[in-house]
């Protein structure tokens, strides 16, 4: 969450400034009128764009209409709303990754005293996100709801009593079913859910030394092949579809996939961008670029900030000292051996996989983003990394001779996973500063407040006109313009308050 909190209050991003404004009109937050309108546009999107998502446009829907209702009752600016959206999917998908790593470990038998306890802070330190399209950048409710939402259906596939041989009830038969659907028409980055759950699987077999034959006989085995059949149900057909759509041209190209021959160099460059050190690079240099000077000296002047880090490091350490030796030194490394085996194998195919999919995006692809900027995929990759960070620790511990080592050892790698955390926070600062000081994203975000406060009187008109002039001045086209957004608020207002949101003398 602290690394996250710089992002908290980012203006609406491209697609946001519209939706914020429309989806309140058509449906709002009433989930059987937004389903509706949901439905209407299952043909559209498909046939014209090349993208079937209608769960996770419901989804979006809501969220998006709640914003706007959220606002309206709290007078707080809707990108306000958003950005506490923000931070509640950046805890989910951070509860959800440590979920995974503690099942590893139970599987593997190791105790929370070993340096794997620290993981919370390894996954915080690469939550960095660059440019305004990351997956907390922009829409957090989708990009980073889907990653949540893929670990939180691996978790369910594979607890820990399904690791044993059992017959499947019912209702698990129907929520693993429901999963598989839900993966495969929500949002295209979930289409690796079930590769992600199948490795997980298989990576808890690993940390629990099961055979691969026993494996195959457990209720996770079988609860997993429930969930990818029914994925494979939606999703092949769908697919197909959208694959002869886009042979013609007619696709969005975010949805469309290409092997054309920069896709492997897409690939390894959407991984690359997933490692903390490319993505607090790219902060620094575009922090230069844009003129904002913001380091290190900056960061040491914010008191609480520095407190808190420090806070972060104490804590971590005094855990560290509490925890106990183990019995058996022999079978203790045995077990940390297997952990680490399922932390590397589960991370580099959760960071490969997405980086794959991101790859073979044309839009990847035909712009060819530079190493460390953020896009829709980089959460997932940055969770692949932080799991493979976790089997380096693991590693760490078993490489100390004795238990006074592993102390000292611990209380190190908590300091130095303190200050990377910092550098991380460091560079959203960054990121967010650069949004703030932008002229498009400033107006932006001033508009947004302005329509959630439908005073009436001439000098409130006057401030808005103003607003959404210098915004149409700043940003006059495009489907996100200037003109767009006022005509979207002014059908709102009148709807809604039966004002104008912008009364001009001619008028």
């Amino acid at each position: 969450m602290l690394v996250v909190l710089p992002l908290a209050g980012l203006a609406l991003y491209w697609d946001e400034r519209r939706m914020v404004f429309t989806r309140p009109l058509h449906g709002g937050a009433n989930p059987v009128a937004a389903a509706r309108q949901v439905i209407r546009g299952i043909e559209p999107y498909l046939f014209d764009h090349g993208n079937f998502r209608p769960i996770g446009r419901l989804w979006e829907w809501l969220v998006i209409a709640f914003a706007y209702d959220a606002s309206e009752a709290t007078a707080l600016p809707p990108h306000v709303v958003l950005g506490g959206i923000r931070l509640l999917m950046a805890a989910c998908v951070a509860l959800s990754a440590a979920a995974i790593v503690r099942a590893l470990m139970r599987s593997a038998d190791v105790q929370a005293g070993s340096l794997v306890s620290l993981y919370p802070l390894a996954l915080a330190a690469v939550l960095i996100t660059n440019r305004g399209g990351g997956a907390l950048g922009a829409f957090p409710h989708m990009f980073a709801g889907s990653v949540a939402l893929m670990l939180v259906i691996a978790l369910m596939i594979c607890r820990d009593r399904d690791l044993e041989r059992r017959a499947l009830r019912g209702h698990e038969r129907f929520l693993m079913a429901l999963g598989g659907v839900v993966a495969a028409a929500f949002y295209d980055l979930m289409y690796l859910t079930p590769v992600l759950a199948a490795v997980f699987v298989v990576s808890r077999a690993v940390a629990a030394a099961m055979p691969f034959r026993a494996l195959l006989g457990t209720a996770a085995a079988r609860r997993w092949l429930i969930h990818t059949v029914a994925f494979a149900v939606v999703f092949v057909p769908t697919r197909a579809v959208i694959a002869v759509i886009c042979a013609s041209g007619g696709c969005y190209d975010g949805s469309a996939l290409s092997l054309s021959s920069t896709a492997a160099g897409a690939t390894l460059g959407r991984l690359w961008s997933g490692f903390p050190l490319f993505g607090w690079a790219e902060a620094s240099e575009r922090s230069q670029r844009a003129g904002v000077d913001l380091g290190f000296v900056d960061l040491c002047d914010n008191s609480y900030i520095v407190i808190v880090v420090f806070a972060v490091a104490l804590v971590t350490a005094a855990l560290a000292r509490t925890a106990k030796a183990p019995f058996d030194a022999r079978r203790a490394n045995q077990r940390q051996g297997r952990l680490a085996a399922a932390l590397v194998l589960l991370g580099t195919s959760t960071a490969v996989g997405s980086a794959l999919v991101a790859g073979l995006s044309e839009w990847t692809q035909n712009r060819q983003p530079a190493i460390g900027v953020s896009w829709r995929e980089t959460l997932l990759t940055q969770v692949g990394w932080s799991f493979v960070a976790a089997s380096c620790l693991v590693v760490l511990h078993r490489a100390a001779f004795n238990w006074t080592a592993q102390r000292v050892l611990r209380s190190t790698v908590a300091i130095a996973l303190a200050l990377a955390m910092a550098a991380t926070l460091l560079a959203n600062w960054q990121q967010a500063e650069i949004r703030r000081r932008n002229d498009a994203d400033a107006l932006t975000s001033m508009v947004a407040a302005s329509a959630v406060l439908p005073a009436d009187g001439r000098g409130a008109n006057d401030v808005r006109c103003r607003l959404i002039a210098a915004l149409t001045e700043e940003a006059p086209d495009g489907w996100a313009g200037g003109e767009m957004v006022r005509a979207d608020l002014e059908q709102l207002w009148l709807t809604r308050y039966g004002l104008p949101y912008c009364e001009t003398p001619a008028e």
